[in-house]
């Protein structure tokens, strides 16, 4: 680690004290305004799209996480990568929010422990992998089993930490919502399923949905003020979307009397958006898969458009992303066949970006951001990002020709 800077006091200022850090897991953030990672540089990719190196010579880049946040300049794409380097003597874990607009980094925040040689077993680290933000910080400690969550506010150029530590080791999906300085929210393996952080600086949890009934909560989304989540019929196919907003009013269901297992979808402005299909309690597989959208209009919402049947086989999603104009999802066949389809809501004309699986992804009104990363390598490496031209839709990847019906054979093993 050659890097003065990185290491710097005038830098970096330890993150809030608790019984959490000591000398094995010291935690710092960075003031973002004297960071010395340079800008990202595009360069050409093909036809409408555009590709950066993330890596720029700072150990290797792992675990990214990206989302796009309403700012009052309009909607703006971050993402956080965590850059990974050691010497002999210490390890030194740096994530970093990238504003992509911009190409800048403009915050971090990093932990610094004894090298792998000196200290062979992990006692406390730090992750993106559950969350939905790249604005969202996850920190852990083994021995205690407590995590630290913070959020970031570009608009303030403030971190905000919940304090003290919670345990939410149960929790696997996380969103946060960032109005107010940030308010957390989790959907858990055990119940209460839902739990929320509903004040900044403070980890004391609100129950949001208790336990188990008819409907089991599945997938968490937020954007601006709203923070929603899907929930599927327990052992039938339907599904019913709720959500909490700093209005008073709660936890409220915004979308009901879904004909189908909604197991993936995403919000921006305007619109829901996602995909559904026939399984049970969002198994891998979902028969007669297709996407839908809704659009939003002073928190009611219109007959959900649907897109046609997309494969005449199931098709498992993985992520979902939306603008309101188009919708992004990752789908797979059993055992394995990957395809990024890129969706222009209004018609629903499809087209097949590449056949590689593509991890994060999120857009704007004017690009859609995806990092590649192959599938099952520790923590998601990934050493660069694209950026499609959404304005070039009809010339990026190539025409998606899905199949309306199975063919006459496939009646023969599933229902059709």
């Amino acid at each position: 680690m050659q890097e003065a800077w990185l290491t710097d006091p005038a830098i970096w200022k330890p993150l809030p004290d608790t019984p959490l850090w000591d000398e094995n897991c010291q935690l710092s953030e960075a003031d973002g305004s004297k960071l010395e990672f340079p800008p990202l540089v595009w360069e050409s990719c093909g036809d409408g799209c555009e590709r950066a190196d993330l890596v720029q010579g700072f150990g290797f880049a792992a675990r990214p996480s990206i989302t796009t946040s309403r700012r009052p300049s309009g909607d703006v794409t971050f993402l956080q990568i965590t850059n990974w380097m050691s010497d002999s003597l210490r390890s030194l874990t740096v994530h970093r929010i990238i504003d992509l607009e911009t190409g800048k980094s403009i915050a971090a925040f990093k932990h610094e422990s004894p090298s792998v040689e000196r200290m062979p077993f992990v006692v406390c680290g730090t992750t993106s992998y559950r969350v939905t933000s790249a604005l969202h910080a996850n920190i852990w400690r083994v021995k205690a089993g407590l995590d630290v969550h913070g959020g970031y506010d570009p608009s303030n150029d403030v971190w905000s930490w919940q304090l003290p530590a919670a345990d939410t080791t149960w929790c696997d999906q996380q969103a946060l919502l960032e109005s107010d300085g940030g308010r957390f929210f989790f959907i858990c393996d055990r119940a209460p399923l839902v739990r929320a952080m509903l004040t900044s600086g403070s980890s004391e949890m609100t129950t949001l949905v208790e336990k188990r009934t008819e409907w089991i909560p599945r997938i968490l989304a937020s954007y601006g003020d709203h923070a929603v989540w899907s929930e599927v019929a327990k052992a039938k196919s339907g599904s019913r979307i709720r959500g909490w907003s700093a209005d008073g009013r709660g936890v409220r269901t915004v979308l009901e009397n879904i004909q189908g297992d909604v197991c993936e979808f995403a919000m921006n402005e305007t619109h829901l958006a996602g995909t559904m299909g026939d399984g049970i309690d969002c198994n891998l597989v979902q028969r007669e898969a297709r996407f839908w959208a809704v659009r939003r209009d002073d928190g009611k919402f219109a007959t959900p458009s649907l897109s046609p049947v997309l494969y005449h086989e199931p098709l498992t999603f993985w992520e979902t992303a939306t603008n309101g104009t188009f919708l992004a999802a990752t789908a797979s066949t059993y055992p394995g066949e990957w395809g990024f389809l890129l969706a222009r809501i209004q018609g629903w004309d499809i087209r097949i970006l590449t056949k590689e699986y593509p991890a994060w992804f999120a857009m704007t009104s004017k690009y859609l951001y995806v990092m590649m990363t192959p599938r099952n390598k520790f923590q998601g490496r990934a050493s660069e990002i694209r950026r499609y031209d959404l304005e070039k839709f009809d010339q990026i990847g190539e025409p998606y020709e899905g199949v309306l019906r199975p063919p006459a054979e496939i009646c023969d093993l599933v229902p059709c």
